[in-house]
């Protein structure tokens, strides 16, 4: 994977560089620490549910919403297993609590897994931004991606 421009190669380091601090905090997580709420109720596990929820929608906003491509099939970019009803698209709080319940009840590594897949979907998409694409709506979406899993960070060692 080449990038496309120096913003998308600066921004996959930026990306690189939080995952390797989020995979050390996760690291940190004993067994119990996994269902134990760390912000608002919501648990590790939620938590890396929700931020894999979101950095899966940037492939389909991107390709669809901003280059005008055809609608992407859910099972193109969605590491869940029930989407839910999309039309009309449900505000931010009804896929939060959707990733949230899903993650409940799944495996830790299977949740770690759909975030990592997401996270790697994103870097892949990031290549693929051009300059002239980097001073628009495309760089501003992505870069607002990253800081969005940037002010989660912290809150991963911070289990009660």
């Amino acid at each position: 994977m080449t990038p496309n421009s120096q913003w998308a190669a600066d921004e996959i380091a930026r990306l690189d560089d939080h995952r390797t601090r989020l995979e050390r905090r996760l690291d940190e997580l004993g067994p119990d620490d996994w269902d134990r709420p760390i912000r608002d109720g919501w648990t590790p596990k939620q938590m890396l549910a929700h931020l894999a929820f979101w950095e899966e929608t940037t492939l389909p906003v991107v390709e669809t919403i901003f280059r005008g491509g055809p609608e992407l099939p859910a099972d193109r970019w969605y590491g869940g297993d029930d989407l839910g009803p999309t039309d009309p698209w449900p505000d931010a709080d009804t896929h939060n609590a959707r990733e949230a319940a899903w993650a409940t009840d799944q495996p830790v590594a299977v949740v770690i897994d759909r975030w990592r897949k997401a996270r790697e979907q994103l870097r892949q998409l990031v290549a693929t931004v051009t300059d002239d694409e980097s001073r628009g709506d495309i760089g501003a979406h992505l870069a607002n991606a990253r800081e969005h899993a940037e002010q989660h960070l912290a809150e991963f060692a911070a289990t009660d």
